[in-house]
């Protein structure tokens, strides 16, 4: 369920498979609009449907923010997967949770938002809490959050900054000549950032990622550019700069220097002295800027955790990090005992691996005070591996080593799902086993979820599933193993009472079906959807991403 831009309700059938799922939803609402009675309104909120992992959403967790059960209070937890009747969405290109607040692209390119964060926590207990339209007509293809705005990527390579509160977003304080307002979606502010460094012909903007105070974002010739979030962007040099000038449009102060001690204003008048900044404010910042040190280095993936940031090189997997280092989430070993490091340096990645053994990291995933590197180990002597490293903070279990421990400066192997092999009948000889997919949350006691690309266990004919493990913090039930167990190696993730499922183990799948947009307008009437995971503050979402645009 939804609303369109001009605020009505509307419920669209997202499949064949879920269409009985949406008429039970549609009838729920249905009592909810037109009978005063709490006690139906009571009944309404507590309903659930059985699982089945082909629904369009899955849910487990806490519902802090009203994120994963708007209809429900924030005390609500669902120890297990469930698929909400007031949380069905159709296949989306991305969706992201952050405290409070969540964000989605759906079908047709428009951002929509919804959470306590976005609608504040004050309201009655009929009000439409569901994900509004927030960005329109800008063919958005990802967003990344921080904790008061989203920033959103489109397919031409733009970068869009959109507030987080509902509020802020109708706010009539806008200085001329930057914010602007949407086709269709009036009185919603927004910008687009410039990166104050021209870029060359044909090179726009491929990816970015946002962490509690700063954004990198990586253009399409491998540069890196960052962007202060807040005045606390380069308070431990997570930048990459040891001193960054930002031009701050909401203060008759032209300017300002960020560095580790945090902004500094220019005195360039009485006035300025007395004027406040608002660095929640999307007007805080409008720049990106190319980190120097970075310039001569082709960068295939640039990825910003908590208050670190980490790319990975082109040519050999190499990875470079730099910011906050106080748990060793940079992992650059015990010999590097500094709280924060300012300037992009190298991560060893086969420092306990026998000599002649080549090393390539693959991707990197980051998190909060977490960073796992998946590399890719080859020798002449053995056969190549898949393997996952991790470093950062362990005391809820995020390193999967066996351990609680408060810190881990070395990048290690977790053994649980690292070495993986399986036969391949094709190739007639064991192969390693991939990762196709691993998400942290972005919280500081944060969980961790893998899917093996286990793809050729499936069989022929059979459709792709992967194996999906779990581990990490889990006092309030993001692991969705039905506990509250902290786990501190990775587990696989069992389904409760699915027949469909090969020895209960949950395995995420791929399909080809029709798509439709949050309108409920055909997209496509064929194309290729997966199974994603995504990991919140406290909770966990499954939802079916578009991967071919």
């Amino acid at each position: 369920m939804f609303r369109t831009p001009n605020g009505a309700r509307a419920w669209k059938v997202v499949s064949a498979s879920c269409s009985a799922l949406c008429a039970a939803s549609l009838l729920s609402r249905r009592h909810a609009v037109n009978d005063a009675d709490p006690r139906l309104a009571a009944a309404r909120t507590t309903a659930t449907t059985p699982v089945n992992w082909d629904s369009p959403t899955l849910i487990w967790g806490s519902n802090k923010g009203r994120l994963i059960a708007p209809e429900l209070s924030t005390s609500e937890v669902f120890r297990s997967p469930a698929a909400r009747l007031d949380m069905i969405l159709p296949a989306l290109r991305d969706l992201v949770l952050h405290q409070g607040h969540g964000a989605l692209v759906d079908a047709r390119g428009d951002v929509y938002q919804w959470g306590d964060a976005h609608f504040g926590e004050q309201h009655s207990a009929m009000d439409n809490r569901e994900p509004m339209l927030s960005l329109q007509g800008k063919d958005i293809i990802s967003v990344t959050l921080s904790p008061d705005k989203i920033y959103a990527l489109s397919r031409s390579g733009r970068v869009y900054v959109v507030p987080v509160s509902r509020t802020e977003q109708r706010s009539t304080m806008a200085p001329p000549g930057w914010l602007t307002w949407f086709f269709g979606t009036p009185n919603i502010q927004h910008g687009e950032l410039k990166p104050a460094t021209r870029l060359t012909r044909n090179e726009t903007f491929t990816s970015i990622s946002a962490g509690n105070d700063h954004m990198l974002a990586l253009t399409s010739i491998g540069r890196v550019f960052c962007h202060p979030i807040s005045a606390r962007a380069n308070a431990f040099g997570q930048l990459g700069l040891r001193k960054a000038r930002v031009h701050c449009r909401n203060s008759e102060t032209a300017d300002g220097l960020l560095d580790t001690n945090g902004l500094t204003l220019d005195q360039t008048s009485p006035q300025a002295l007395s004027t406040p900044i608002n660095d929640k404010s999307i007007a805080f910042c409008s720049d990106l800027y190319e980190i120097p040190s970075l310039r001569e280095v082709k960068v295939a993936q640039a990825v910003a955790g908590g208050r670190s940031s980490f790319v990975r090189t082109v040519s050999d997997g190499r990875v470079l990090a730099w910011g906050a280092n106080d748990f060793g989430q940079l992992g650059l070993g015990s010999q590097t005992a500094l709280p924060f490091v300012t300037v992009p340096t190298e991560v060893i990645l086969s420092r306990y691996t026998p000599v002649g053994t080549r090393v390539r990291c693959a991707s990197i995933a980051a998190g909060g005070d977490l960073a796992y590197f998946i590399t890719e180990r080859s020798s002449p002597r053995q056969e190549p591996s898949v393997d996952v490293l991790a470093a950062g903070c362990g005391q809820w279990g995020a390193l999967g080593n066996g351990v609680f421990s408060t810190a881990q400066a070395e990048p290690l192997r977790i053994r649980a799902i690292s070495g993986l092999t399986e036969y391949s009948e094709s190739l007639k000889r064991t192969v390693p086993i991939g990762i196709s997919s691993l998400v942290v949350s972005p919280a500081p006691s944060g969980h961790a979820l893998l899917a093996l690309d286990t793809v050729s266990r499936a069989g022929p004919g059979a459709l792709p599933k992967r194996d999906l493990f779990v581990w990490g913090n889990n006092q309030s039930c993001q692991l969705g193993n039905g506990a509250k167990k902290n786990l501190s190696v990775p587990t696989n993730l069992f389904s409760i009472g699915a027949n469909e499922l090969e020895d209960g183990r949950v395995l995420l799948g791929e399909k080809m079906a029709k798509v439709i947009d949050m309108q409920g307008n055909v997209w496509k009437k064929a194309t290729k959807l997966q199974q994603t995971v995504v990991a919140g503050y406290d909770c966990t979402m499954v939802y079916w991403k578009i991967t071919e645009l």
